[in-house]
Order: C-alpha cells, then sequence, then structure tokens
C-alpha cells in the first residue's frame, strides 16, 4: 500500500537550496511500517487549482494503484488574491478542486483523505494564537469532506493547539526563524511563520500519524502506524528546548 500526499510547501520534499526547510510529508514515513510506502507529491507554492492546472496531479495519478490512500491537503496559497493562476473561493473553486481530487480518487480505487491545512504561527499574546490563520480554507475542506461523506482531519485546529499549548517563544523553534549567516542558503537570516525546520516537519509528521491513528474513519489502516514513535507533548518540548 502507498500513502500519496498531494499539496504545497508545508508538506513537500525539499531541494538542497532550500535547507533547512522541511516539509512534514518528509518524515511521515517514521511512523509507518516498512511495508507502507509514502509518495509525497506536494509542491511548493501550489494552491488547489494550480496543482491541477499544471498537470502536477495527471502525474501523481499515474503512481495510484487500487487499495492507495491520498491526503489532500491545500489552503495556504489559494488565498493569493494577487495570483489568478493560483486564487481560489473558498467556498466555490476551492472546493470544486478538492472534490475533483476526491472524484479522481474514487475512479482509480483510491481512498481521499481531505486534511484542512496546517496553521500559520501567528502569535497574538506568548499563549494566544491569532484566529483564522488561513482565511476560511480550513473550514471549507472540513465542511466539503462532510458533504461528500469523505474522510477528513482537521489539521489546522491540532496545529493551533499544538502552537498554543508550546507558546510564542518555543513554538518558533518550529518554523524557519533564521540568524544572519547560520545557513548558507539565507546569508542575511529569514523569519517565516509558515514553513518548517526538520523538527517541525517532523513534530507535525507524527501529529499527521497519530491523527490518522486514533481517527475512527481510518481504523483499517490502524495497523500500519508504529504508535511506539509517536511524539507525545512533552516529547515535543523537550526536543525544542
Amino acid at each position: 500500500m502507498t500513502i500519496h500526499i498531494i499539496g504545497d510547501s508545508t508538506a513537500a520534499n525539499k531541494l538542497d537550496t532550500k535547507r533547512p526547510e522541511h516539509g512534514w510529508g518528509e518524515f511521515l514515513k517514521d511512523f509507518l511500517t516498512d511495508d507502507v510506502k509514502v509518495l509525497n507529491h506536494a509542491k511548493n507554492g501550489e494552491s488547489s487549482k494550480s496543482f491541477k492546472d499544471r498537470q502536477l496531479f495527471l502525474n501523481a495519478s499515474k503512481h495510484f494503484n487500487k487499495g492507495d490512500y491520498l491526503i489532500i491537503q491545500f489552503g495556504h496559497n489559494d488565498s493569493k488574491i494577487i495570483d489568478p493562476e493560483k486564487y481560489t473561493l473558498p467556498y466555490k473553486t476551492y472546493q470544486e478542486y478538492i472534490n475533483y481530487y476526491v472524484f479522481q480518487a474514487h475512479l482509480h480505487g483510491v481512498t481521499p483523505i481531505i486534511f484542512s491545512s496546517i496553521s500559520r504561527r501567528f502569535f497574538i499574546s506568548e499563549k494566544k494564537m491569532q484566529k483564522n490563520t488561513i482565511n476560511e480554507y480550513p473550514k471549507a475542506a472540513l465542511s466539503l469532506a462532510k458533504n461528500l461523506k469523505v474522510k477528513h482531519i482537521d489539521i489546522y485546529k491540532k496545529t493551533v493547539d499544538l502552537y498554543n499549548y508550546l507558546g510564542d517563544s518555543l513554538s518558533k523553534r518550529m518554523f524557519m526563524h533564521l540568524n544572519k549567516n547560520e545557513f548558507e542558503n539565507y546569508p542575511n537570516g529569514l523569519v517565516d511563520n509558515t514553513h518548517l525546520k526538520a523538527n517541525g516537519a517532523k513534530i507535525i509528521a507524527s501529529i499527521v500519524a497519530l491523527s490518522l491513528y486514533k481517527s475512527k474513519q481510518t481504523k483499517e489502516i490502524k495497523h500500519i502506524f508504529l504508535k511506539e514513535k509517536f511524539l507525545r507533548k512533552i516529547d515535543i518540548k523537550r526536543m525544542l528546548k
């Protein structure tokens, strides 16, 4: 069995020129048994619209086999109103593109799982995150999944809860907050509250795996997860200190 991922930079594999940036899809295999493969088709900068229009989904679907699973996670780039190649309306075109991926997955005998996007990291105080960090897209994703009776996971809420638990100062260490001359690829440093470093990507991958393991919607694949590898909240705090 193969778990396929389609989505944006928060999940995608990275080029060496982007390091230390990582996507959570790079670490999902760490929490799965040896007989399960992960094919990460997610790409930096893509929206639900551009992923289809640029033939990226067509190319991904060539690797689908009956019995596989497809994780669908878009939203971060769909809100770019100044970019007509990517912009979608949450309860209109965004849902239409996600529905297309669900329909195509079913045609291939693949089980789709709609994810809300992982949250951006925007704090208004040390222990309180800003609301709606990705506008209405997470709600639109879950609304569509429920209407279609498709499996779904609210990763947006789970990541918001995690960041609130960690607080502003500690959660920052998951993200691309880089000092000047700390990394060759970013000599001027960086402050980025969307993209993850390796530890952040592994933490999100653990949340994804644990969520799929615990969900009644995906109980048929519960056996593919290495539950002893899941990161507890206390483990995450220790990783980041």
